[in-house]
């Protein structure tokens, strides 16, 4: 059988590997060794007329490395190169493999799509990043590129992020957001579009390479700005999203700010994830690297935001981390792999990710070695800077992750890090060398580890094949990035997610190249003090007139709180913190619910050592008799609801009174069937005219059941 392709358009970006200064760096205010590149992943549309090539590889996991590395307790592969094709009818290089945990749920993203899954691999969702998106309504969720999440552990919900832009006329430039409305993802999402095309000293500029971040109040995203015209570099731009009205399905209200306006070095910036009360007044750290060197010592470059949501204000400085490269700061070179000579593309030393937690201040890299065994090759590295608020940071340790336990000359690249309650890090990133295939690969650091040192090399998924893949580009695109994030259920289990080589094949419309990539979810434990207490099992049963929750948990004897959630068809919301002994069982009846409602449940419980959440438990509280409930508002201006429950259907005649008994309307006089209804009243006679303030009285008669309440209009 002989196949047709058809190459509709192809996209390519502009080299990553550009150097700004070509004179050494002199010594004194550090320099960028490199300028930030467009980041935009290249992509190949097709359409072709038979199916891609069959997966003969995915997902063979290879297991951990018996030597030493954190185990992985649990692994199940994500989506994989032909996906494209089937998601978002692409192909993409490179994936952005980027995910999250939640409490349940792990959700992670690509250049094109998007998928979550229950943490025992069950998939519960995927499809494209334009359809996810699509309820933002056109020309928006058609073209995304650079994807991000993250999960919000101080409001429990996922934040995910992609750009959009147009070349064409009209020209524009987009960072499209969503965030779940609960911590389940299954439950809804609220979305936003930021019109993110910026006028920069009289050019307009296009959003590139976000960073995403978050605090105890705002959503932090920063932007490399390029021109929309020639695509050269602008600035970098920080965009602050009020956590508040956005997350309650309001109005978003959100800023945008020039961060280096007055000081520093514009850069590729990474807000940091920030954990625990945010110190002095501040929303998060912005943090960069790019080679920062005065030609004799390098610096991270730490931007402080302080007061986010008002008159915000930025204090910057510059973290001597001393000579780890350099002077001349060649383009990192890129990573060798087995069988073939095609080298993989490392991309730059741009910061990949921060993480603010327990007055420390978490950034990962990737540099080039002037010394030790990793000298001349392009090796993943970490800073760990003492942050304790607002002032002075200064650096703690930094290491580089050789992973030279796979073997000599092994090249390390596109780290991303976590760290655990107890302050252990964890890391993950991709690997190669000569004599293996590209691999997504983890390891981590304790907190009482010698200084610059991690453990050994844990392999989250073996590469399978070699890789090379351009789309005619000549660049054997990877990355841009990896992900890693900590459960929020116990703050101990990293969840890492990333890509590795795939067996080769080759899709049509592809015909002279074959490599395919695939990814793999995975998670460990750095040896941190597990939760102390546990939830065992929950359950919610109407009871009565109420609902009665039930729950054991294994605990260490140590008294707790457990905080109850409850909604009846929004975001569940904190409902009720109850103190609680160290017996192994809790029970709480919630006699405040109306009849024929769905409520859902869930609880959580913290002590000293962390805090653990329970499954969602849903319960329709049954009809038992005719009910007449209290209006709400009350008091009230104009308008109220009244709402009353039936066993079964009846004529139903509901009429309001004024304090003498006489009457004032007729709200309803019709057949109704079985179970609650709502009715409103905005305050008028049945002649349409307004009445006084003063107590009311409202009455049904439903068959056999007659009941009368009282209500206060207020003026």
């Amino acid at each position: 059988m002989r196949f047709r392709y058809r190459i509709l358009t192809a996209f390519i970006a502009v080299s990553m590997a550009a150097v700004m200064t070509a004179a050494p760096l002199l010594a004194g205010e550090p320099q960028l060794a490199e300028t930030p590149t467009p980041s935009i992943g290249a992509k190949v549309e097709m359409t072709v007329e038979a199916p891609p090539v069959q997966d003969s590889g995915r997902g063979k996991l290879q297991q951990p490395l018996p030597n030493g590395a954190p185990p992985l307790s649990f692994f199940f592969p994500g989506f994989a190169f032909d996906d494209n094709n089937t998601y978002a009818g692409t192909y993409y290089i490179p994936p952005d493999p980027i995910g999250a945990s939640g409490p349940f749920h792990l959700v992670n993203v690509g250049n094109t799509m998007i998928q979550w899954f229950t943490k025992n691999g069950i998939a519960q969702y995927h499809q494209s990043l334009a359809t996810f998106f699509a309820p933002l309504g056109p020309p928006l969720g058609t073209n995304t590129f650079d994807p991000k999440v993250i999960f919000d552990q101080y409001s429990e919900r996922f934040i995910v992020i992609t750009l959009e832009r147009s070349t064409a006329s009209p020209t524009g430039s987009y960072i499209l957001v969503a965030v779940s409305k609960t911590s389940d993802p299954n439950m809804g999402w609220w979305y936003l579009a930021i019109d993110s095309k910026v006028n920069i000293a009289g050019a307009d500029t296009w959003a590139d390479y976000p960073g995403l971040g978050v605090g105890p109040n705002a959503v932090y995203i920063t932007n490399n700005m390029f021109t929309l015209a020639g695509s050269s570099y602008a600035g970098s731009r920080l965009w602050i999203i009020d956590k508040t009205p956005f997350y309650n399905g309001g109005a978003p209200s959100w800023n945008v700010y020039d961060p280096y306006a007055t000081a520093g070095n514009a850069t590729t910036t990474q807000p940091a994830h920030m954990f625990g009360p945010a110190p002095g007044g501040m929303g998060t750290y912005l943090c960069s690297y790019s080679g920062l060197s005065n030609g004799t010592d390098e610096f991270v470059q730490v931007v402080q935001v302080l007061n986010p949501l008002g008159a915000v204000t930025f204090s910057h400085q510059f973290v001597l981390i001393g000579d780890i490269e350099g002077p001349a700061f060649p383009a990192l070179p890129d990573a060798a792999q087995a069988t073939i000579s095609t080298l993989i593309e490392v991309n730059d030393r741009r910061a990949l990710n921060a993480v603010w937690r327990n007055n420390e201040l978490w950034v990962s890299t990737t540099i080039l070695p002037n010394s030790g065994p990793d000298l001349n090759q392009t090796t993943a590295h970490w800073f760990n800077l003492n942050a304790t608020g607002v002032g002075s940071i200064l650096l703690t340790d930094q290491g580089d992750v050789g992973a030279e336990d796979l073997g000599a000359s092994t090249y390390t690249f596109f780290p991303s890090l976590m760290v655990d309650k107890c302050g252990n890090m964890g890391i993950g990133f991709a690997a190669s060398n000569n004599q293996i295939y590209a691999s997504a690969c983890y390891t981590g650091r304790l907190s009482t580890d010698p200084a610059g040192t991690v453990q050994s090399t844990g392999m989250l998924a073996a590469g399978l094949d070699y890789y090379t893949r351009t789309f005619n580009s000549g660049r054997n695109r990877w990355g841009d990035y990896s992900g890693i994030s900590i459960d929020p259920g116990d703050e101990v289990t990293f969840w890492v997610f990333n890509e590795y080589a795939d067996v080769r094949g080759t899709p049509l419309g592809t015909p002279t190249e074959t490599g395919r990539w695939a990814t793999e979810w995975g998670s460990f434990a750095m040896g941190c003090h597990p939760v102390a207490i546990s939830i065992t099992g929950f359950q919610a049963q109407a009871v009565g007139t109420g609902v009665e929750l039930t729950a054991s948990f294994a605990s260490d004897g140590d008294r707790f709180r457990v905080d109850v959630y409850r909604s009846s068809g929004g975001a569940a919301a904190l409902y009720k913190s109850i103190e609680h002994n160290s017996e192994q069982s809790f029970r709480y009846v919630d006699q405040y619910v109306e009849p024929g409602v769905t409520y859902r449940y869930h609880i959580a419980v913290e002590d000293s050592d962390g805090r653990y959440l329970s499954p969602t438990s849903t319960v329709l509280v049954p009809v038992r008799d005719a009910v007449l409930l209290q209006n709400k508002p009350n008091p009230f201006n104009p308008v109220t609801t009244i709402r009353f429950v039936l066993p079964a259907a009846s004529h139903v005649q509901l009429s309001v009174f004024d304090s003498q008994g006489k009457l004032v309307n007729v709200l309803m006089d019709e057949m109704r069937g079985l179970g609650a209804h709502d009715v409103e009243w905005n305050g008028t006679d049945r002649l349409g005219n307004r009445v006084g303030s003063g107590v009311y009285f409202y009455r049904i008669d439903a068959g056999k059941f007659h009941q009368a309440r009282k209500m206060l209009l207020l003026k």
